[in-house]
């Protein structure tokens, strides 16, 4: 680990500073700026948990349950309709969505950095809710998957744009809760895509329409409702929220940009872009490993989610309408067990043992599913695996951000970790073959191996950290250019 080029005068006590919600009881541990209360404090980050995590969390749900939808559109009529039981026809449409996707991450991301949220998350989004729209009218196949092409461009800027932002609003102590919310009220797209779609099937023959059908075209809708929410609520960066409508006094803005200030010493980073600078963050190691344990979790996540509704009724024997409604308790565990490990990330500071954790959880899950013979014990294995999966993707996402700095960093690292769940998304199209029914033996032996390779990642990034730690504290390094900054374990 080399001394850093580059390294600010400003000495960083990590100790000093929780977060602006101040939650340690030690008075030294509430915060840096002077002036403010508590109470005050504690005002502002609700005014923009509002303003932030929750029109982001609402557009990101949008996102999951037009991604989710495809597998309860294919046992409610498409898979018959456009022939999509010949060869690869239905991995193929899934899989075509992540080249776009991944593609179009890095652009997305800077634009998002260099002219802010407000006005392009939401216009994606709104985007997006037309083209699923479209989906309900498809005929044949081959035009599903241009549609599907073009639903990944769309779609590319939404998850880097607001883990970045996210990033811009709040302090190290405060972030894995309010990552761990946003993906909570994300998930809920997931977690309800099956009841939506038993209730929007019941609309079957409605102007001579499939089922299927309706499901994409109302899911649509939806997204583009959600989308005007965005454009309401949404604000650009801490600098501008005096500005926005509602929102900051221009005292409240001052503490926000002195608070995260203190923490990274990059408030008032030069904004200005050279590819070289964006570029530079991809010759750190320790990105890599957060971008392949990203990757690899998502593989299990898609894998599982595009095919759940698919195994529950070919595998575990379950009717058309349970397959659709068993898809929602898993999605619900999910949300309470990432909860509570924010709270306890939070108040351990430690995010490496609970990735571990979840790498293990998912992988007992797995084993359960493919090797027990009970359908309602192997769906008990489902629960498993949505909440040790879905629940290390913001873990991973908040101990990368935990332990970078650097605005441009921050950019490059939300668009290729979001990037890195991209190329998950087409290997998790891949693994549950047709050929391979009803068993998909093939398809698990990959998941499990994921969950195999996050777990030794993550314990060899906690050791290297650990050194990394003991070296900067005997004064031979320093970490991320800071003089005092210290990896989070």
């Amino acid at each position: 680990m080399a001394r850093s080029e580059t390294c600010s005068t400003t000495k960083y006590d990590d100790t000093k500073f929780v977060g602006m919600e101040g939650s340690s009881n030690d008075p030294e541990e509430v915060g840096s700026v002077e002036g403010y209360s508590r109470v005050e404090r504690r005002k502002i980050i609700r005014k923009i948990d509002f303003r932030i995590v929750f029109p982001l969390g609402l557009m990101m749900a949008a996102s999951f349950l037009d991604r989710a939808n495809m597998g309860n559109a294919a046992i409610s009529g498409m898979s018959k309709d456009l022939d999509l039981s010949k060869g690869e026809r239905y991995s193929l449409i899934l899989l075509v969505f992540f080249i776009t996707y991944v593609i179009f991450q890095m652009p997305a991301t800077i634009v998002v950095r260099k002219f802010g949220p407000r006005i392009f998350l939401p216009t994606i989004t709104l985007l997006w809710g037309i083209v699923m729209m479209c989906f309900g009218f498809v005929q044949d196949w081959r035009v599903m998957v241009a549609l599907r092409l073009l639903l990944g461009a769309f779609e590319a800027g939404l998850f880097p744009g607001a883990v970045y932002t996210i990033s811009q609003w709040y302090t190290r102590a405060d972030i894995q809760t309010r990552y761990s919310s946003f993906y909570t009220i994300s998930l809920l797209g997931a977690a309800f895509s099956g009841l939506l779609a038993c209730a929007f099937s019941q609309m079957k023959g409605i102007e001579g329409l499939n089922a299927w059908r309706w499901i994409l075209i109302m899911e649509g809708l939806l997204t583009c409702a959600i989308s005007f929410i965005g454009f309401t609520l949404l604000v650009n960066m801490p600098a501008d929220g005096q500005d926005a409508w509602r929102f900051l006094t221009e005292r409240e803005a001052h503490i926000v940009i002195e608070s995260i200030g203190h923490q990274r010493n990059d408030s008032y980073e030069d904004d200005s872009f050279e590819f070289r600078k964006f570029l530079r963050p991809a010759l750190d190691i320790n990105i890599w490993g957060f971008e392949l344990s990203y990757l690899c979790m998502s593989t299990v996540i898609y894998a599982i989610s595009f095919f759940m509704p698919i195994i529950l009724q070919g595998q575990l024997g379950f009717s058309l309408i349970e397959s659709q409604a068993l898809n929602t308790p898993p999605y619900i565990f999910a949300c309470l067990q990432m909860c509570f490990q924010a709270w306890l990330g939070g108040k351990t500071k430690l995010r490496g043992l609970i990735i571990i954790y979840n790498g293990f959880q998912a992988a007992v899950g797995i084993c359960v599913l493919a090797w027990v013979k009970s359908p309602w014990v192997q769906y008990f294995g489902i629960f498993l695996i949505a909440g040790g999966t879905q629940s290390n993707l913001p873990a991973i996402i908040t101990w990368q951000t935990n332990n970078i700095r650097g605005k441009w960093k921050q950019t490059f690292c939300s668009a290729s970790i979001i990037g890195a769940g991209g190329v998950g998304g087409i290997a998790g199209s891949l693994i549950f073959r047709s050929q391979d029914a009803p068993l998909y033996m093939p398809g698990f032996y990959a998941c499990l191996v994921c969950c195999a390779l996050t777990i030794g990642i993550s314990v060899a990034m906690m050791i290297r950290f650990h050194k990394a730690n003991n070296r900067a504290a005997r004064g031979e390094i320093i970490i991320e250019g800071l003089d005092g900054f210290h990896y989070m374990l």
